[in-house]
């Protein structure tokens, strides 16, 4: 939330002196953000991948370059500049992914649960790495973390929370005595106390931490959450905004077997229909699941100045790029096995290909905003495609099957572009195929964009 990738829900917060709601470009250009789930491009360099995020704050080419450059030299990956991120160890793609949040000298940076999965060595590194930009940088981090050790051999300024409520803030010597009864306590056995999971302290200290009032606004203002959390601050420049609610997984109904005619049709286009199945959920699928792409990818671009209006459109064209060159590929190879088909006809065939492959790009995007996890987003896709590529006809033409799976078939808009790409493939251009297929390639690519677009848009500040 305090990133901009959620809306607030209530209450106020300040980002290095920016209103999170009336100013969230502004946030933007003073926070740098690395999220839990990752977020290189393993397919890319390591010097192309922080040369682009400098980009994306707009800065000069040359500087970006020159940036990257002195972030390699400070964060030990000079070695490895021209080298594929995909090469990469977890503890330096974890580094590589915090020199991308400091290429534009963020005031704050927001490390979200940063050591988990790394192994010992790798962890301690990034200890010291964390401690080196606060001392030598001067930067904010604002670190959320589950190791209880973590966050009392880093934090300036713990603040723990349970359950959604903020329960203790201090320095961690100030909570140990508090609540655990001696600054020599660990911050375990002081969690626990808090939280009133363990003994309680013979007689904590008064603090100003603990007053009535202060935990009634803090219950106020926080949402539930479904376990604790310790979230520290290092010179700390925030203040408190509301919790966000976890998303919910969706689940799966399991296959049933077909029967009788339509069963039989459904098993023999069932295999033909596999491989264009596949290609489309590959399509659909790359928000949360782009080749080789963590999730976190799409997070680190919206946490960037760019608008999130050009930042949907890049990645629609991307798709549709990948998309009509695979096209020309699957031509050039027909081709070289007899097909004939006039040019205009091909040119118009790619047309459609990139309409609908920006349709199906800018929906998946939508989908996956409201879905959020790879998880709840597979069943969901696979449910939808399926059907679709069944019933357009693009396998398996539609009257080899039950009369009443043709009828349905022409209430999928697919069936209707998939019928006027074979028109123009003939060289049959004034048809009702034709005109039918251009108004539903138009119609649905508006639809999707405005979708998509809105979605995108409101999905945080």
């Amino acid at each position: 939330m305090l990133t901009t990738l959620l809306p607030p829900t209530g209450g106020t917060a300040t980002v290095a002196g920016c209103d999170l709601a009336a100013d969230p470009a502004g946030v933007r250009r003073a926070c740098g953000y690395v999220a839990q789930s990752g977020g290189v491009d393993p397919q890319i360099t390591v010097r192309e991948e922080l040369v682009t995020q400098g980009r994306f704050y707009r800065l000069p080419k040359a500087v970006a370059a020159e940036r990257a450059e002195e972030l390699a030299r400070d964060l030990d990956l000079a070695d490895v500049l021209d080298r594929r991120c995909g090469e990469l160890s977890g503890g330096r793609r974890r580094r590589l992914e915090i020199a991308m949040a400091l290429t534009h000298r963020p005031k704050v940076l927001f490390l979200d649960e940063p050591t988990t999965g790394l192994d010992p060595g790798s962890r301690a590194d990034l200890w010291e790495l964390v401690r080196r930009l606060r001392d030598e940088r001067g930067t904010t981090v604002f670190l959320t973390t589950h190791y209880l050790d973590e966050a009392d051999a880093l934090a300036d300024r713990l603040v723990i929370v349970d359950r959604g409520v903020v329960v203790a803030e201090g320095t961690p010597a100030a909570l140990k005595l508090e609540y655990g009864g001696s600054v020599d306590a660990t911050l375990q056995d002081t969690f626990l106390a808090i939280t009133g999971r363990g003994p309680a302290p013979a007689a904590p200290a008064p603090s100003p931490y603990r007053t009535p009032h202060a935990a009634a606004r803090h219950r106020s203002r926080l949402r539930p959450l479904s376990a604790p959390v310790a979230a520290l601050a290092l010179r700390p420049a925030l203040r408190r905004a509301d919790a966000a609610a976890v998303p919910a997984l969706l689940r799966a109904a399991p296959d049933r077997p077909a029967a009788g005619r339509a069963g039989q049709f459904l098993a023999g286009a069932g295999a033909r229909t596999a491989d264009a199945t596949g290609a489309v959920r590959g399509l659909v699928r790359r928000l949360h699941d782009h080749p080789g792409e963590g999730p976190g990818v799409v997070e680190r671009m919206r946490v960037t100045p760019v608008s999130r209006l050009a930042l949907l459109l890049g990645r629609m064209l991307r798709e549709a790029t990948v998309f009509v060159f695979q096209a020309v590929l699957l031509v050039l190879a027909a081709v070289a096995m007899g097909l004939r088909a006039p040019l205009p006809g091909v040119l118009i065939g790619f047309a459609f290909v990139a309409l609908l492959t920006v349709s199906l790009a800018s929906l998946s995007y939508a989908l996956a905003m409201k879905v959020a996890t790879p998880q709840g987003f597979g069943p969901v896709i696979n449910a939808l495609t399926m059907p679709a590529m069944l019933l357009s006809g693009l396998m398996l033409p539609m009257t080899l099957g039950p009369r009443w799976l043709d009828v349905l078939s022409h209430l999928m808009p697919l069936r209707y572009l998939v019928d006027a790409v074979r028109d123009a493939y003939v060289g049959r251009y004034a048809t009702t195929h034709m005109l039918y297929g251009a108004l539903v390639a138009v119609g649905l690519t508006v639809l999707s964009v405005t979708v998509g677009t809105r979605v995108f848009r409101t999905a945080g500040a």
